[in-house]
């Protein structure tokens, strides 16, 4: 029997009609309300037991995303890209969308950016946005409670996130670390107001991250949640949240607007005259240019040679504010080695070379002219060979090697083109005052087609010495002063980290680290930088997860392996790396100088007369030269030893100097040094 019916007839005592309808109602209660108290109850405990899970895993430090973050994730999980399609096409009918991308799925960030949209959080002043505001600002007038402080001695401001925004609050965060980039946007010649009327250009990027900036160094924000302005937050790009992306598209806004006020000010101050009476119309001075240089600007040199003629068309300077460095496929690496990497001499092969192609057909004209300048009836010929080997012999003379020249003057049609190797490398011709570091983490997966991310381990260091990557630190000049660039294709023009280095410096310090944990689609960034402490002026460590924020030594931040971005401040420039300054002399060296030497021996010096080989080693050679000169010593009379005493090298200090036109001297500029081209 139905163990429900048995359940039945003891509850009616064995009533015969239990079963034909009369008590259905009842009989419906009992058989659902096990089932619904079932699930009533499964429910619940999910509910209760997943907070639990992510509290321990929170208490074992694992690297979590932020509760709301995760929410906010697994509801664009959830939701089906052709709902947000049909709601943005509902909103927007005019909208027009690329047709190549149809049928596409979206990605995670994709569709994150696109519920963005449907709810308002791209802007300000949306409708969740203002009703989120609205929220906090009520519940932050409770009694007892504070949204936006965050309870800690000395903590800095975190950044809050509710929009799945990490990747811009940990570059935000490594950028307010860089003392340099601070005094860049506060210039007060940006903040002077053009003369003559002229409307001052809008900056509304560069005050943006300007004040937000001051904000989270500001002492009196320590422990608070401060929110990213709206220009900022609309920065980012709807394709995908990377955060070296997002700084990128900063950088270049903000060069942008103060490349604007720097072309107005020196146009209005290239029609200022003098009309004071003690000037003089023989005589006029120009007004200094001020300098609007992004500290976080360098310029990287990038040469290219023929490893057959030995051409090379020089040194072709390429501005970055950001040093994109490779991974490979091994489980641990050194930032070293990524410069290294970064810089090596890498082969080309099948590239064309103008050089070649001319060499080539001078060859042959010349063998044409000369076997066709006796024959008569080849005078023709022999003149068409006169003008083209002239052609190419100018060509040569003037290092032309453009394909105008080799198609239209020499006739040298593409497919008679030479193919040779070809050597390419980029070295750091000018180092910015604050370095950025990026960890190229994407690779290319052949099965799928699609990108991952590389997990690979990248130690770095705390201090780091851009001198064996910049131009000049290898060499074969004996003097360390004099800089020397090396244009044969098939020797490097830095010395890197594997060979000595003839530079050293400039010294880095490390201000900020920026880590990423997750997939390549999706994942947390999480900012590590340094910060003033509580009470203290020496400055600590500190992990900042949007506004997550809590203390971290040194040693942890230096462990973090999965970096996607580093954040060095100049703290010594660039000087030859013979000249180190050495201030007093070292214990060591003090102890050793102390020592006294061992005395002479005569019967040891007279031992190497009596060797009977007749065929001497080099140590040997070099032992008997030397016991030519002992003889002279000995006789000179033996006086009392005393020790020699340590010598202190005064620091190297580079002298400075201006050079003008007449040859007068000036200060604040580094004079021209010796320039060799090997």
């Amino acid at each position: 029997m139905n163990p429900y019916n048995q359940r039945l007839d003891d509850l009616f005592d064995g009533d015969p009609n239990i079963l034909s309808g009369y008590h259905q109602d009842y009989r419906e209660g009992i058989y659902g309300s096990d089932r619904f108290t079932r699930v009533g109850f499964i429910i619940p405990l999910i509910l209760c037991f997943i907070p639990i899970v992510y509290h321990i895993f929170f208490l074992l430090d694992y690297d979590l995303l932020p509760l709301p973050e995760l929410l906010w994730n697994t509801l664009v999980y959830l939701t089906p890209s052709r709902l947000l399609d049909a709601i943005e096409a509902y909103a927007n009918p005019l909208r027009i969308r690329n047709p190549a991308l149809k049928g596409i799925p979206r990605t995670h960030a994709a569709k994150s950016e696109a519920m963005r949209r449907v709810l308002g959080l791209d802007k300000p002043g949306g409708i969740i946005g203002s009703v989120a505001q609205a929220g906090r600002r009520r519940i932050s007038t409770l009694p007892g409670i504070n949204m936006s402080v965050l309870t800690a001695e000395g903590r800095p401001a975190g950044l809050g996130n509710w929009d799945n925004s990490c990747y811009q609050n940990s570059v935000l965060q490594g950028l307010a670390s860089l003392d340099s980039l601070s005094g860049y946007l506060t210039n007060p010649k940006i903040e002077e107001e053009m003369e003559g009327g002229v409307p001052k250009p809008e900056m509304k990027m560069a005050e943006a991250l300007k004040g937000l900036i001051a904000k989270l160094n500001d002492p009196a924000n320590n422990g608070k949640r401060i929110w990213t302005p709206a220009t900022l937050k609309n920065m980012s790009s709807w394709q995908q949240q990377d955060a070296q992306e997002y700084f990128s598209k900063v950088l270049d806004e903000i060069d942008k607007e103060v490349g604007k006020v720097a072309k107005l000010i020196q146009t209005s101050q290239g029609f200022e005259s003098d009309d004071s009476s003690d000037s003089k119309s023989t005589s006029s001075e120009v007004l200094p240019m001020p300098t609007f240089r992004n500290p976080l600007e360098g310029l990287i040199a990038q040469r290219v040679g023929c490893t057959t003629c030995g051409y090379s068309e020089g040194l072709s300077m390429i501005p970055f504010n950001c040093l994109t460095v490779p991974l490979g496929r091994a489980w641990e690496y050194d930032v070293l080695e990524c410069l290294d990497e970064y810089t090596k001499l890498e082969k080309i092969e099948g590239v064309e070379c103008g050089k070649c192609t001319l060499l080539k057909f001078q060859k042959q004209l010349s063998t044409i002219f000369d076997r066709t300048k006796d024959i008569a009836s080849n005078l023709a010929i022999h003149q068409q060979c006169k003008e083209r080997l002239d052609a190419v012999n100018e060509a040569l003379e003037e290092d032309d090697y453009e394909d105008k020249t080799l198609t239209q003057k020499c006739k040298i049609s593409p497919k008679n083109r030479v193919s040779s190797i070809k050597t390419r490398q980029a070295v750091i011709a000018r180092p910015p005052k604050s370095l950025v570091v990026h960890v190229n983490r994407s690779l290319f997966d052949e099965l799928t087609g699609e990108l991952k991310k590389n997990y690979s381990q990248v130690r770095f260091p705390k201090s780091l010495d851009l001198g064996p990557w910049c131009l000049g630190s290898s060499g074969t000049s004996g003097d360390p002063s004099t800089e020397e660039w090396l244009l044969d294709p098939e020797q490097a023009m830095v010395s890197s980290s594997r060979n000595p280095s003839r530079l050293r410096g400039p010294i880095y310090e490390l201000r900020a680290v920026v880590t990423h944990y997750g997939r390549h689609e999706n994942g947390h960034y999480i900012c590590y930088k340094k910060h003033p402490g509580f009470e203290s002026e020496k400055e600590q460590w500190w992990r900042l997860s949007d506004d997550d924020v809590t203390k971290v030594t040194e040693e942890a931040v230096l462990s973090q392996g999965g970096v996607f971005m580093l954040f060095y401040d100049c703290v010594e420039v660039a000087g030859p790396a013979s000249l180190k300054p050495v201030t007093d002399p070292t214990d060591m060296l003090a102890i050793a100088t102390n020592i006294p030497l061992p005395t002479f021996d005569e019967d040891d010096l007279s031992e190497s007369e009596y060797q009977e080989s007749g065929l001497t080693t080099r140590e040997e050679s070099i032992a008997t030269s030397i016991s030519d000169y002992d003889s002279e010593e000995i006789g000179q009379g033996e006086e009392a030893y005393e020790p020699v005493k340590a010598i202190a090298v005064p620091p190297y200090v580079q002298q400075t100097a201006v050079y003008n036109s007449e040859g007068a001297t000036k200060e604040n500029i580094s004079p021209p040094s010796s320039l060799v081209m090997v």
